[in-house]
């Protein structure tokens, strides 16, 4: 009893999931025959499609953002350090130029920063004179008394060198009772009475007074011909060549000169020699010094730093350039609102700022697939939010060349300049707009008119239309080369394609290499026609009907159309051999869709090849006519070629248009080495890579 119990368990529960099996089935199939026949269809019985008009007019491209009105340029004003306010020049508002005074304050600081600027002026003269002194050059005759270096030595600064003893001038003195017509550039002739020697020299410069034991005297210096050395004071007498008169005088030779080294270093030239003179010109020595170097550079880097600092602590605020004075103040309110004569600042207490009176500017973002549309001077019209009555005219100043990303995408700033900005405040809200492209007088469509396939952009004329398709379009690749076409109707029986099953059995069609001329489709053999669709190349013409059993008209040999070689050729597949019902087509022809169905009739096939890919085919509709479109925006698209003024089209998403429809199917070809049953490029097809065939079904 319990085996049977549970037997019977399990009929009842296999009964009720049959059951909502077939309840489950017959639902799916109403939802599949009410719901997606219909939308795959495209069927709307109650619904008509919706057109517009062709029209002519001007449209424009805009990139738009928001932004916040702030400052170009502007000048902080504040106390450079603890000072006493001593002068007010300007009041929250004024025009102010460049130069303008604007406060004088006290300020201890700045007189700490300009001493230590001062001390760090004066190290550095001393370091460059120091350098200059590395080497010497004698710049007149001298005799080296004493040698304290040689070459190699390193030496410290201010370390002796050598000494070294004028000869080339000595002074004399002469009484002035007995020279008062004694003056530069005579010539002298002197008798030194203790060496019983005579010698010549001019006298140079103008002489100084000097008084000694009651008599006045007249001291000149004499440059003397010949180099001279005496110990000391010696006495002589003089005869001046030009006067003619004769004085006692006294000669005093010049002191010796010891010569030390300027900075730390190395001896490098020593040209002193003890006792020998140095002739004037000659270079007597040179000193390397790293050390120098260094501190002339870190002399350089502090006076720097210090004159930066003076630099933002003057006593005398002035204006840096043409601008408008705003008195300190933030968010929360003015600060310093009654500024008086006397007062104490703080050290960098604000005292307002200059706003640069000639501009505004606002910076907005904008996305990575707009930014190449903006480029610097174009012109941006600005709203302010809270002056919606009035716009503003900018211009592009400065573009971000370094993006940032947001949710996957990428953001470029860019700034706008805004000259003539008289009622704007910073801070403001504004909405912004750059015409980055704009056309006159174009014809236009709404931008749901302009569909697009594989890169193939078309509309579909309105069904009332008289003579719709019957002018040729135009289709123009990224190659620069054009493919036209005709709407369907424009033959007869050619140019169609035969119902699966036609063609004889396998094997008896056409044999390979019967093709006719380049271009042409080959005859099928008993049982089965020849494809007799017209084929347009590159700049054909339109299709021409042909008679039954004709080879359609193809293009011309250079038109890179192959006619069909046969089996040993290399150039297209093989025509494909007429077969069984539903198993192939007769040469030339493509096998039928799915499972022997006849294939679809009207609407266009393209026949494209993408870069080096295989060629494909792409269906459009009937009543489609390919465009070539220019600027889209929201609204409308530029038609540049395909439609004249006053044509009616049909809108996207209606009854009419709406897909996907079996005309919009795209059917894929192997590439020109395929072939066999179902599946080879169709005889005497081939183009370059770029290149659009456009054929007839």
């Amino acid at each position: 009893m319990g085996g049977f119990s549970v037997a019977k368990k399990i009929k009842k529960v296999l009964k009720v999931i049959f059951t909502l099996a077939i309840i489950a089935g017959i639902a799916g199939g109403g939802y599949w025959y009410f719901f997606l026949k219909n939308k795959t269809a495209g069927v709307a019985p109650d619904n008509k499609a919706r057109t517009d008009t062709v029209i002519r007019g001007d449209i424009s491209s805009i990139v738009s953002g928001s932004g916040s009105v702030a400052t170009s340029r502007e000048q902080a004003l504040a106390a450079p350090g603890a000072s006493t306010l001593l002068e007010i020049h300007v009041e929250d508002g004024d025009v102010v130029s460049k130069g303008d005074t604007l406060f004088v304050l006290d300020c201890p600081e700045v007189v700490s920063s300009q001493q230590f600027v001062s001390k760090y002026e004066y190290q550095l003269a001393e370091y460059y004179a120091a350098k200059g002194e590395l080497q010497k050059t004698a710049d007149k005759n001298y005799l080296v008394t004493s040698v304290y270096a040689k070459v190699g030595d390193k030496l410290a600064k201010n370390g002796n060198l050598f000494s070294l003893l004028d000869i080339s001038t000595m002074t004399i003195q002469v009484p002035a009772e007995d020279c008062a017509d004694w003056g530069a550039g005579q010539s002298i002739q002197i008798i030194l009475l203790e060496y019983g020697q005579t010698i010549n020299g001019v006298l140079v410069g103008e002489p100084r007074t000097t008084r000694s034991n009651g008599t006045d005297y007249l001291v000149f210096t004499l440059s003397l011909d010949k180099g001279q050395r005496i110990a000391g004071e010696t006495y002589g007498q003089a005869y001046n060549n030009v006067i003619g008169n004769t004085s006692a005088v006294m000669l005093k030779p010049n002191s010796e000169t010891l010569l030390k080294s300027p900075a730390d270093g190395y001896l490098e030239v020593c040209k002193a020699v003890e006792g020998e003179v140095l002739t004037a010109g000659t270079l007597m020595y040179r000193i390397s010094s790293s050390n120098l170097d260094s501190q002339i550079s870190d002399a350089n880097a502090e006076i720097q730093v210090a004159m930066a600092n003076l630099k933002q602590k003057k006593t005398t605020l002035t204006a840096d350039f043409d601008g408008i004075y705003y008195a300190a103040a933030d968010a929360s309110g003015p600060k310093n609102t009654f500024l008086q004569i006397g007062d104490s600042l703080r050290a960098n207490e604000g005292l307002g700022k200059i706003v640069d009176a000639d501009r505004m500017q606002i910076v907005f973002n904008v996305d990575e697939l707009d930014i190449a549309k903006v480029e610097i001077g174009q012109e941006v019209k600005v709203v302010a939010d809270a002056l919606p009555d009035k716009s503003y005219t900018g211009r592009v100043a400065r573009i971000s060349q370094e993006g940032s990303s947001s949710g996957n995408v990428a953001y470029y700033w860019v700034l706008i300049e805004v000259t003539d900005w008289a009622g704007l405040k910073v801070g403001m809200t504004s909405s912004l707009e750059i015409v980055v492209e704009k056309s006159e007088n174009t014809l236009l469509v709404p931008i749901n008119a302009v569909r697009t396939l594989r890169g193939i952009k078309y509309v579909i004329l309105a069904e009332d239309q008289s003579g719709a398709g019957e002018d040729a379009a135009m289709v123009t690749q990224s190659g620069g080369q054009a493919a036209r076409f005709r709407q369907p109707g424009q033959g007869g029986p050619p140019g169609q394609s035969s119902p699966p099953g036609q063609g004889g059995p396998p094997g008896q069609g056409g044999q390979p290499g019967q093709g006719g001329q380049p271009g042409q489709s080959s005859q099928s053999g008993p049982g089965g026609q020849a494809s007799q669709g017209s084929q347009q190349t590159m700049s054909a013409q339109a299709p021409q009907g042909s008679q039954p059993d004709q080879p359609g008209q193809g293009a011309a040999p250079q038109q890179n159309v192959q006619p069909n070689q046969g089996a040993a050729s290399q150039q297209n597949a093989q025509p494909i051999q007429g077969g069984a019902p539903g198993q192939g087509s007769a040469p030339g022809q493509s096998n039928a869709p799915e499972q022997g169905n006849a294939p679809e009739q009207g609407g266009h096939t393209l026949r494209i090849r993408e870069g080096g890919g295989p060629p494909m085919n792409i269906q459009l509709p009937e009543r489609a006519v390919i465009v070539r479109t220019g600027i889209i925006n929201d609204t409308y698209a530029e038609i540049l070629s395909g439609l004249e003024e006053g044509q009616i089209v049909e809108l996207a998403g209606t009854a009419a248009s709406s897909g996907p429809s079996e005309n919009f199917r795209e059917m894929m070809f192997v590439g020109p080495a395929g072939g066999g049953p179902g599946g080879g490029q169709r005889a005497g097809y081939g183009s370059a890579p770029g290149q659009v065939i456009v054929t007839r079904n």
